[in-house]
């Protein structure tokens, strides 16, 4: 597994796990030992027991998956922070840029590919 797949797989297990937790979270306050706000989380709750799960799993899914594109456009040079400077991630050992190419396209493809999109 190259640098870029490693980080790939770990962005799309970030995803995973923040989605599940949060879904978990709303359904029960009590499982989310992360919060920082737990009032929020009870009121989530009681505005939103019934909701069905997966409805919800599906769109923190899109919106995570949304942040994450958005971030890696950044890091691509597709924002307006680009016009201040340009952003890379280097791989420690060889120093090679983990950026070239479009890391926004590529970890899309890599959620396509893991059947996670």
């Amino acid at each position: 597994m190259t640098l870029k797949e490693a980080f790939f797989k770990d962005l799309a297990h970030h995803l995973v796990m923040w989605r599940d937790d949060l879904v978990a979270a709303i359904k029960d306050p009590s499982t989310a030992t992360w919060a920082d706000s737990h009032s929020v989380l009870e009121r989530l709750n009681l505005q939103c027991g019934g909701i069905d799960a997966e409805d919800l799993r599906a769109v923190l899914n899109e919106c995570f998956r949304g942040i994450l594109h958005s971030t890696l456009v950044t890091l691509d040079g597709g924002s307006d922070v680009s016009e201040t400077g340009t952003l890379q991630l280097i791989d420690a050992d060889t120093q090679q840029p983990l950026t070239a190419g479009a890391l926004h396209e590529e970890f899309f493809q890599y959620l396509a590919e893991h059947d996670m999109l």
